[in-house]
């Protein structure tokens, strides 16, 4: 039969650790500490043992402190019956395990976990997680990895929920994403960091997005985050730039003996023809020139969503091959290159466009030269804009790498047209039969005996 009793470790300090000592049968024995003291005056010791109960005394704490032990030993008598019913094995680790169970305490390791927890409740911490898995992430279709664009946009995203948590002076976690902070957050992007609403829904996209990593990680994530909706500057608000087929030629037929000028001549020329995005365009070497049944050809492979495309070579393109193919610079030298080669090429109509200020670190919209607004991103919109008349949306999507008819024709700021797509196929099976018709009027000799 169980037994548990109480013992004082010293008598001789005005705060004795009190013990306690299960007995659950021979050579199972265990002396634990309670966690409770008390003053040795107030402890009641049986004479013939070390066991002892606090004496009967007015002082509410030495009260309490014996209702405390009371109700401990009701505890771990129970236990152990419940633990020999289980087959469960009784050590001194399982004796420490009741004694903080019974007065609810956390153990050392409880408290770490509770510590680390709250770490990872951290929107912040979620995001570096993110980041940390960005070679092992499975997209929907399959795909395994994070893009090198995509992981700097989330270290971005990590750096400008810590700039707000620094100006807010407290940490954001994932259980306090509600209305309010939604609100909050809001504001400071738009208002105070001021923000475009492209780039303010770029950041409440990945929001969403750690939010929900997190949910499959099993963490608590405020149910207001799915109430929470992205956004982005409207089309009637948006001003696309392009350059037009007549500005290319201008372009292209602009001498100068600058070296880098020249060079970045010929990646506008051709940027302009093959509609890829500026990081898959400045890769491009000879090498992705094939020639397929006597056809020339640009194949590559589109570094978002890893997809192969092939691009016919205009005649544009081989007269800009002819003096050699441009060679690599960076992006950022380029965007500065071009803007020179559009000024001295006379493309200086005043048009309004939105102009990055370094002072305040935003866009400024105005009416400038238009020089002064083109960037390599202008490549990509201006081969769709280009052909979009001549080409069927589908085949230009294709070589522009957009998934969504919707998103393309945003992207080039046409409304959807019904009717054009249509068109097109009318024209090309006209076409293909005026060539039948064309091969059946064709007059066929035929060779008799005589004439053979």
């Amino acid at each position: 039969m169980a037994t548990a009793t109480f013992r004082l470790r010293t008598n001789q300090t005005d705060n004795a650790t009190i013990s306690v000592y299960l007995s659950i049968g021979r050579g199972k024995q265990f002396l634990c500490s309670t966690g409770l003291t008390i003053n040795p005056k107030y402890w009641k010791t049986n004479k013939k043992s070390l066991t002892g109960y606090p004496k009967n005394a007015t002082d509410p704490d030495v009260k309490n402190i014996k209702i405390d032990l009371q109700k401990l030993k009701t505890h771990l008598l129970n236990e152990v019956n419940v633990a020999n019913a289980k087959g469960t094995i009784i050590n001194s680790n399982w004796v420490k395990k009741q004694i903080n169970n019974c007065f609810d305490r956390q153990t050392d390791n409880e408290i770490q976990k509770d510590i680390e927890l709250v770490e990872l409740n951290k929107l912040s911490v979620q995001t570096q997680h993110f980041i940390n898995g960005a070679n092992t992430y499975i997209h929907n279709n399959g795909k395994v990895g994070l893009s090198k664009n995509r992981v700097k946009t989330l270290k971005n995203f990590k750096r400008i929920i810590e700039d707000f948590e620094k100006e807010n002076k407290s940490i954001v976690y994932l259980k306090e994403i509600d209305f309010d902070f939604e609100k909050k957050f809001n504001e400071w992007i738009l208002n105070k960091k001021k923000f475009s609403k492209n780039y303010g829904g770029s950041i409440i996209r990945d929001l969403k997005v750690i939010c929900q990593y997190a949910k499959k990680k099993g963490l608590e994530v405020n149910n207001h985050v799915k109430f929470i909706k992205k956004y982005k500057q409207q089309r009637t608000d948006k001003i696309i730039q392009t350059l037009s087929k007549e500005e290319l030629n201008i372009i292209e037929e602009w001498k100068t003996d600058s070296e880098r000028l020249d060079n970045a001549r010929k990646w506008i020329i051709l940027g302009c023809n093959i509609g890829q995005r500026g990081s898959d365009l400045l890769n491009i070497t000879l090498k992705n020139f094939v020639n397929i049944k006597g056809q020339k050809y640009i194949e590559i492979t589109q570094l978002k969503g890893n997809k192969d495309v092939l691009i016919p070579s205009t005649k544009q393109c081989e007269r800009i091959l002819q003096t050699g193919m441009p060679y690599k610079i960076s992006n950022q030298k380029l965007n500065l290159y071009i803007k020179e080669v559009c000024e001295l090429a006379k493309i200086n109509e005043v048009i309004e466009g939105d102009i990055y200020d370094k002072e305040t670190n935003r866009k400024i919209r105005g009416f400038y030269p238009k020089h002064q607004l083109i960037s390599t991103h202008c490549f990509r919109r201006s081969f769709a804009s280009n052909y979009y008349i001549k080409i069927p949306t589908p085949v230009l999507m294709e070589i522009t790498g957009h998934t969504k008819e919707a998103t393309f024709l945003e992207y080039i700021k046409k409304p959807k047209d019904k009717t054009r797509n249509a068109n097109l196929m009318l024209e090309l099976i006209e076409l293909a039969e005026q060539k039948k018709e064309s091969k059946k009027e064709t007059p066929v000799i035929k060779m008799n005996k005589a004439n053979g």
